[in-house]
């Protein structure tokens, strides 16, 4: 038993509060998140994900504001992302982290370095950083955060219905930093949050085959859309 709950149970003073914070870090411990690996194909030399982003979704009537109101039943790997995400729900982190490590980090054994897509929107604490921080401090790789850059802004890419018009709109959009100090060639993993048409990693992609300091190139990301 937990010392501090034994010291309190001795004394006869148990707070519930206390037993509740216990049995929350207890279950974060050893919460393991299911997943279903998918290989995804593009310019990269290989690329997976976790798994699918939702299970299903269905349309079950209008907000008062006339928007279509969805019942949506997500994968464990999608809901943690979209808690982390849209909830600032950082206990998201651990999970999907170790989730990575073990499934996903395997099948990219000669990857040296990590680094990330540049975000699509400034958030105060950007969720695709503190999971790559975690990868890397686990994995034990060095991460770079800013080797991949936005150099201009661009639309929301899910008001784009096609790939084309979406790589058209990137493009220009995404370029790099000499980040890495050291000499040398290295092979190079860019994480992503979301697969969805594959726009945003293959422009990634072709413009970091232009590194000189990068080999080959492996993608991953944590969810995708459809099947």
């Amino acid at each position: 038993m937990n010392l501090q709950l034994l010291f309190f149970k001795e004394s006869g003073y148990c707070p519930i509060t206390l037993i509740i914070d216990w049995l929350v870090n207890l279950l974060l411990r050893i919460r393991k998140v299911k997943v279903d690996i998918r290989e995804v194909a593009g310019p990269w030399k290989k690329g997976y994900v976790l798994d699918r982003h939702v299970i299903s979704s269905t349309p079950i009537g209008h907000s008062p504001n006339g928007y279509i109101k969805f019942d949506t039943k997500y994968t464990d790997t999608g809901r943690a992302i979209n808690k982390l995400k849209y909830r600032n729900d950082a206990t998201q982190v651990n999970p999907l982290v170790d989730s990575f490590i073990a499934h996903l980090a395997p099948l990219f054994p000669s990857v040296s370095l990590i680094t990330i897509m540049p975000p699509s929107r400034v958030r105060a604490t950007q969720p695709m950083t503190l999971l790559a921080q975690g990868i890397a401090e686990k994995w034990k790789k060095p991460y770079f955060n800013n080797i991949l850059v936005k150099i201009s802004q661009t639309g929301l890419m899910k008001d784009l219905k096609f790939k084309a018009e979406k790589l058209s709109a990137l493009t220009p959009a995404i370029g790099f930093h000499d980040q890495i100090s050291t000499e040398g060639c290295w092979d190079a993993l860019i994480l992503d949050d979301l697969f969805d048409s594959g726009a945003s990693l293959e422009v990634a992609t072709n413009m970091l085959s232009t590194y000189h300091k990068v080999n080959d190139i492996y993608v991953a990301a944590f969810t995708k859309t459809g099947k």
